[in-house]
């Protein structure tokens, strides 16, 4: 287990700032402000500070999943005799962070002339990439993993940005949304890979050890 969570440890890390330099490079020759840094920092230091700034958003991205399976796990635990009941509360809180993602920056930066509609990117995004993710999650374990990669993705990844709705810039904002998305994607989607790895290997030496008994009567024999 904790072979697996290294693995993730560094591979999220490594994965996020590949992903992070790729935006920025690519929304650099797009959009000549994209992300820009102070005005004194250019060329490798400017460089150096995404990727500073980006490990920083991939750390949060780890911390997030660990502490999504322990309260994933707690809250199974306590309502063992209740099926359904963590079901309900993690869609009864994806609710509350969709509308939360919508009316958040909109009552923070929206002056009066201002609709709702300029606001509603980033949230599109991470519900879509919410519905895309989760489906995926489906198709390779079953149809119990929608509403959990669901809420994870939604409501974890919300959290994760709540520093970052202070900023009025849209491409900080959408840069973060991305990096963080790229790398909760990553772990909900190959946690139980590692997980059933693991176990395979537990089980090696028993399935080893039941082949063993074949092999006596050929010693016999000879």
């Amino acid at each position: 287990m904790l072979k697996s969570i290294l693995f993730l440890f560094w591979t999220t890390m490594l994965g996020g700032v590949v992903l992070g330099l790729l935006t920025w490079g690519v929304g650099r020759t797009v959009f000549s402000d994209f992300v820009s840094m102070d005005v004194a920092v250019s060329g490798a230091s400017e460089i150096g500070m995404i990727i500073l700034a980006t490990l920083t958003m991939c750390l949060i991205s780890v911390v997030g999943y660990v502490g999504y399976l322990m309260t994933n796990y707690y809250m199974i635990g306590i309502l063992r005799s209740r099926k359904g009941a963590w079901s309900g509360l993690q869609l009864f809180f994806i609710a509350l962070a969709i509308a939360n993602l919508f009316f958040l920056r909109y009552k923070e930066f929206a002056e009066g002339h201002e609709s709702l509609g300029m606001y509603l990117g980033i949230p599109v995004l991470i519900i879509a990439a919410g519905l895309i993710i989760s489906q995926i999650k489906v198709s390779l374990t079953n149809s119990h993993a929608r509403i959990p990669t669901l809420f994870f993705i939604i409501v974890v990844t919300s959290l994760e940005m709540l520093p970052a709705f202070s900023i009025s810039d849209l491409s900080s904002l959408l840069y973060v949304a991305i990096v963080l998305l790229g790398c909760n994607a990553w772990q909900i989607l190959i946690f139980h890979k590692l997980t059933n790895k693991t176990g395979a290997g537990a089980k090696a030496p028993a399935n080893t050890s039941a082949k063993n008994p074949s092999k006596r009567p050929s010693a016999k024999k000879a």
